[in-house]
């Protein structure tokens, strides 16, 4: 099993599928995909990836949103 997460904020999360898709076919297995819980809404969308075995947010993975945006 390959687990991949990504603490990032909305934008960063979908700019990762590429590479995750990647780790999938080099690897030749779905990955899991677990992101922070203010990205709830996410998961869904996740989940319809081919390359995406299991994807949830962790409701216990608070991201502080303290960069700023630029």
């Amino acid at each position: 099993m390959i687990l991949c997460t990504f603490p990032g904020k909305i934008g960063d999360v979908l700019w990762a599928l590429p590479t995750v898709r990647a780790i999938s076919r080099y690897y030749k297995e779905k990955v899991d995909f677990c992101i922070g819980a203010p990205y709830q809404g996410l998961v869904e969308l996740l989940r319809m990836q081919p390359y995406i075995r299991y994807a949830w947010a962790d409701p216990e993975w608070q991201v502080q949103e303290t960069a700023p945006m630029t």
